[in-house]
């Protein structure tokens, strides 16, 4: 029932109640996302609209000639062949997307494909041993809490979601968020009384449920609602033997929009992944000298990468389906009020073509993954003049359509921090993922995050200072910014011979990943 209001929500934003995109999804999805009758459909409708499917096999054959040309080049004759690809592409596309309207407002059976829908038993048989799902659910009339792993479930009622906004107000002023890009001085900075916030946090949360947290386990999935998308639950505490530790110390975190994408679906992942990286500016006052550098760096550490060239012969949105991977190094608007007005790809934003609801239209298939280091959420300036009822929906409107066009991973930002720390996480985040799951690539991250040492000459929101050693950026304003979107991993997804790359910066004592927590029925 709660993963019905979610999908109700979204839909509710979508041409046509969401059956515009769910024949997208019908027509163009992998088949492995499909159940028997819409694969059978798709056929149906391919046969019974030749002219669509012509249009379908040109603009892939348009795709896969523009895949195997550089991102970018210089040459004319190929910055020519390019464009004339592009134009082509998109005029396929626009003739398509009129067939489709066509199709969507005759009597066609289509069921609404994304976001999926299972029911509780289908989703604990699916769950891998260790892994335990944390999902929350806002109504008018109060705020549910629901525990499951693959053996037990439980459900709750949270006493007093009034009082657990202010505890969540006061979480975000304890790391620094009041304004975008306000400074924190050293001292802030090496205060610890963010921990008991944490702490009461998770404690309000909990309260009146029997589940425990301090035991162990592997991986957390969180489904947030409302409030609950700006809260940082890697730097939750949990009390273990007296000591207190942040949840991301303990085990993965993860979060997805509804509860019936906390187990793989839609396919495996793109090995070959191409990384596509916008420069721009990760904060207003830096030179665009700063991310370039930045790129250089991810360039070394991972193949493939490009930068994404800043004269576009098209809408962004047709450049989005020729790379596996999108990386943006640039400052991105708040999404509060238009959540998918934004470009996503900033190079060519406020033009046609390039806001996130674009990126629905076809051709289908976004990047396999995107970072987004640069977004904007109401956490940033700690909830201030925020609608109550329209609160986390520019997260959950934009996970969600970036998830609709195809993404199984996203990187974002409750709040930008827009240093050298933020460049850092994201590049040992994104040089991992070929190798090993994005939940364990991005605890890796915060683990080499929170164990460097800061840069106070590249960090703009940190107050300079002359001190004999920098500190260690282990305060969840540089770590707790991020938020790991991921639909899961199928056991194929990841290479056999892959490991995961040593630990060095891992908090020490961190307890063994073993079975998940078995809440009380």
């Amino acid at each position: 029932i709660a993963d019905r209001l979610r999908r109700h929500r979204y839909f509710s934003t979508q041409a046509l109640g969401g059956r515009l995109q769910s024949l997208r999804w019908v027509l163009h999805g992998p088949e492995t996302a499909l159940d028997r009758q819409s694969i059978l459909l798709r056929q149906d409708l391919l046969v019974r609209y030749p002219a669509y499917e012509q249009l379908a096999r040109q603009s892939e054959a348009l795709r896969a000639e523009l895949r195997a040309m550089p991102l970018a080049t210089e040459d004319s004759g190929g910055q020519a062949q390019q464009r004339k690809l592009i134009e082509s592409l998109g005029a396929c596309s626009l003739q398509q997307e009129v067939i489709l309207r066509e199709i969507a407002l005759r009597r066609e059976p289509a069921s609404l494909v994304f976001p999926p829908l299972r029911d509780v038993k289908q989703i604990q048989r699916a769950l891998p041993e260790g892994h335990a799902v944390l999902a929350f659910l806002a109504t008018s009339r109060g705020l549910y809490a629901f525990l499951l792993n693959r053996d037990q479930y439980t459900w709750w009622r949270i006493a007093s979601p009034t009082r657990l906004r202010t505890e969540i107000v006061n979480l975000l002023r304890a790391v620094g968020q009041h304004a975008g890009n306000q400074e924190l001085d050293l001292k802030q900075l090496s205060d610890e009384g963010w921990k008991q916030t944490t702490q009461n946090v998770l404690d309000m949360i909990l309260e009146g449920s029997k589940a425990d947290f301090s035991v162990d386990f592997q991986e957390l999935i969180v489904v947030p609602d409302g409030l609950l998308w700006y809260v940082p639950f890697e730097a939750l505490q949990v009390q273990v033997e007296g000591r207190r530790r942040p949840l991301i110390a303990r085990v993965r975190v993860r979060y997805v929009p509804t509860v019936s994408l906390v187990v793989p679906w839609g396919g495996g992942r793109r090995q070959s992944a191409t990384t596509a990286v916008v420069v721009g500016k990760l904060f207003p006052r830096d030179g665009t000298d700063v991310a370039q550098a930045e790129l250089d760096k991810l360039a070394a550490a991972l193949p493939g990468v490009k930068p994404m060239p800043t004269q576009l012969w098209g809408p962004s949105s047709l450049y989005a389906t020729l790379f596996d991977r999108l990386v943006v190094f640039d400052d991105l608007p708040d999404t509060e009020k238009r959540p998918l007005a934004f470009a996503p790809i900033s190079v060519d934003a406020g033009k046609a073509g390039s806001s996130l609801s674009d990126w629905l239209a076809l051709p289908f298939g976004v990047p396999d993954e995107i970072l987004l280091p640069g977004f904007h959420t109401a956490a940033e300036r700690s909830l201030k003049d925020m609608n109550p009822a329209s609160a986390g929906q520019e997260v959950f409107l934009t996970v969600c359509a970036l998830m609709s066009s195809g993404a199984r991973t996203v990187l974002l930002s409750r709040w930008r921090t827009g240093g050298r720390s933020s460049y850092d996480l994201v590049r040992e985040f994104a040089q991992e993922l070929p190798h090993t799951s994005p939940a364990d690539a991005y605890q890796r991250a915060v683990f080499l995050a929170a164990g460097s040492r800061i840069d106070l000459d590249a960090e703009p929101r940190v107050r300079r200072a002359q001190v004999e050693e920098a500190p260690q950026a282990s305060h969840p304003f540089f770590w707790g910014a991020y938020m790991l979107v991921d639909a899961g991993t199928e056991a194929t997804d990841v290479p056999p011979q892959a490991e995961p790359a040593e630990r060095e910066a891992e908090p020490p004592a961190a307890p063994n990943p073993a079975p998940a927590p078995a809440p009380a029925q």
